[in-house]
């Protein structure tokens, strides 16, 4: 997907999360996780993101976890307000679910029939 965390003035934080239960709970999609901290796993993703991480427009690609692999998942982008935020105005678009050859590598759209 595409993101714009920069439509306003304020600083907030966006959070892509997903359901398997019909919405009753939800979990991040991806935390980033350092060895020290995850039993020596680590994962380069978050699925957290500020308006300092990402440029205008920025693309956010994150491979789906292995519990969000359902045919009834859903998905969400949810503003998180520190103490210190002030809420902002943010927009998504182009949001792609599906194959999608290695991602891209970070550079592209996915398209629905799985090429960059």
């Amino acid at each position: 997907s595409q993101i714009n965390l920069e439509c306003g003035q304020g600083v907030s934080k966006v959070e892509v999360e997903s359901s398997a239960d019909d919405g009753l709970t939800w979990a991040l999609l991806h935390r980033r996780c350092l060895p020290a901290w995850c039993d020596r796993q680590h994962s380069p993703y978050s699925s957290s993101l500020r308006p300092q991480e990402i440029d205008s427009w920025g693309l956010v690609t994150l491979p789906l976890p292995y519990f969000s692999l359902t045919s009834h998942t859903q998905f969400r982008f949810r503003t998180i307000l520190g103490p210190n935020d002030t809420l902002s105005s943010w927009a998504v678009d182009n949001v792609y679910i599906g194959t999608c050859n290695m991602g891209c590598s970070g550079r592209g759209l996915c398209q629905s029939d799985g090429t960059c």
